[in-house]
């Protein structure tokens, strides 16, 4: 899991600013503050590995996000010279090892489009055992580094802390009393899956893809129809079993084809019985439709509610340990109870070991996700949220707003989900000086 972001230089964040994270984390506020500019510094590397594998490149323009060119993305009050700044911190409970990522990137001067790695630094508390492979490629030496008494670190070369890729393929950790496991099994920013604003919403039909092996459902839900028939033709269930069935579904009708549950989780959130998804399989696409009880609808003939949350489902469904999950707006098209359901499928999907992004304004989502921290059948507690709202202030960007044991919120600051108690407070007072 992700325990805290850094970025310097990038965008709005021309001084360090260090984002604390948990297993769900909402991100909220004014407009145009800073949220999706700290999305998008996960999502460039996804796009970037995605692109290639063994980038040493940050790619502004690919499947996630464009941001247009280096002049887009660098602080606009930071001189040219000076880099790009970007600090992951990992921690995994099982084996008690907590990982440092350190990039930074300046400006390639033959295309401004990407933005080339200038040093990457990996810190460690624990063991890590590098593969060192000499210039002619034909010798390969393995180094063990560890932290010695006074922190630092004691290597035969000191040039093995830094490497030249964005993701290393030859870091190996090595926990203890265990053995080593490749860095990427630990993590990885290829497994991020993430869910837009600007979702398609109804479709007649969906064009076949071929799926990567890091199945996902496409940051529009354009892939949403190749995945659930991926899972039908192979006969596949979700990973994490706990998760498959809202409070509501009796234990005795349980069925963990991804289908299956997909649909029981729309009838769930929207309060609509037995819906089901038909999958309907052409020679150059497919179509999805919804079956409420006898009747079956094709999407542009329900809410648009119903295919703004099914990439959503499935998206969460599909996510595995340790995987990531982003979503933007998930309260769009959906009323107030929706929302809130919505939230508690989210919470369960990060209990179950996947870290989950949510950027909204709505306190439904907010208060969903309140609810769920207390609720016994979820396996998730008030530090395992974080919520950061982000506000008018270049000092401090944001202010994370901790979660009581009770669900409460303390520190409520002005304009963090205040407006209905300021919209009541001038409707009365209009009131009253009318009378």
């Amino acid at each position: 899991m992700i325990t805290s972001i850094s970025l310097t230089n990038f965008k709005c964040y021309g001084e360090t600013t260090t984002f604390p994270l948990s297993k769900i984390n909402l991100l909220t506020g004014i407009n145009g503050k800073g949220k999706s500019s700290f999305l998008q510094s996960l999502l460039l590397f996804r796009q970037s590995v995605e692109h290639n594998p063994n980038t040493k490149s940050l790619i502004l323009n690919g499947s996630c996000v464009n941001l247009g060119a280096f002049k887009d993305v660098k602080n606009k009050y930071k001189p040219n010279d000076m880099p790009i700044y970007v600090k992951f911190e990992t921690y995994d409970k099982n084996t008690d090892i907590s990982l440092s990522f350190y990039y930074d990137f300046v400006e390639n001067e033959k295309d401004d489009r990407n933005l080339l790695l200038g040093v990457f630094h990996l810190d460690s508390s624990k063991q890590v055992i590098m593969k060192h492979i000499d210039n002619d490629q034909s010798k390969v030496k393995w180094y063990r580094v560890e932290r010695n008494a006074e922190g630092a670190y004691s290597d035969p070369d000191s040039k093995l802390k830094y490497f030249h890729l964005l993701c290393p393929n030859d870091i190996q950790i090595k926990p203890p009393y265990d053995d080593r496991y490749d860095l990427e099994e630990y993590f990885s920013f290829y497994h991020i899956h993430y869910v837009a604003a600007d979702r398609l919403g109804p479709q007649e039909f969906y064009p076949k893809n071929n799926l990567d092996d890091f199945i996902h459902v496409g940051k529009k839900g354009e892939y949403i129809a190749d995945v659930l028939y991926f899972y039908q033709k192979q006969q596949l269930i979700i990973p994490h079993l706990g998760l498959a069935f809202p409070d509501s579904e009796p234990a005795h009708n349980k069925d963990y084809r991804l289908q299956i549950q997909a649909g029981q989780w729309l009838s769930y959130i929207l309060d609509t019985e037995n819906v089901s998804i038909i999958l309907n399989d052409y020679p150059v696409y497919l179509d999805i439709a919804f079956k409420m009880g006898t009747k079956t609808y094709t999407p542009p003939n329900v809410g648009f509610g119903y295919s703004y949350i099914l990439p959503i489902i499935v998206a969460g469904l599909v996510a595995k340990e340790n995987e990531i999950l982003i979503i933007e707006n998930p309260e769009a098209h959906l009323h107030p109870r929706a929302q809130s359901r919505l939230a508690n499928f989210l919470a369960r999907v990060a209990s179950m070991g996947v870290q989950v992004f949510i950027e909204s304004h709505s306190e439904h989502i907010l208060n969903g996700i309140r609810v769920a921290t207390l609720k016994p059948d979820i396996q998730l507690n008030n530090e395992d949220v974080s919520v950061l709202y982000f506000q008018d202030n270049e000092k401090y960007p944001f202010i994370q707003l901790p979660i009581e044991k009770d669900g409460s919120i303390k520190n409520w600051v002005d304009g963090f989900f205040d407006q209905q108690e300021i919209d009541l407070a001038e409707l009365f007072k209009l009131n009253r000086n009318k009378k």
